[in-house]
């Protein structure tokens, strides 16, 4: 959905691609309410997107909210990450600390 609402803000029909970007967001909301896991990265495109679009509709108000929830769940990403590298980190030092000591 979120290409579609991208192809429509290339052929200049902003909101149509509010309205499916509403949707997109929507979805990924109830699918999170429903403890389905959820690329936060889709979350982010989704959000931009639909920054970007309000932007252009000349809904600033709205748009710097989008923005400022394309910062918090990029920051929360940057953190996972930051977390996973440390984990892998961890597990490499003792793997190799175990490939030694056999």
């Amino acid at each position: 959905m979120n290409d579609f609402a991208v192809q429509k803000l290339n052929e200049n029909q902003q909101k149509d691609a509010l309205i499916i970007l509403q949707r997109c967001e929507r979805m990924l909301e109830l699918s999170a309410n429903a403890g389905q896991i959820i690329d936060r990265n889709l979350i982010i495109v989704v959000l931009y997107n639909r920054a970007c679009t309000q932007q252009s509709l000349w809904i600033l108000d709205k748009c710097s909210k989008y923005i400022d929830g394309v910062i918090y769940n990029l920051l929360i990403s940057l953190k996972e990450d930051d977390e996973q590298f440390d984990n892998l980190q961890q597990q490499n030092k003792k793997s190799l600390k175990e490939y030694i000591s056999y």
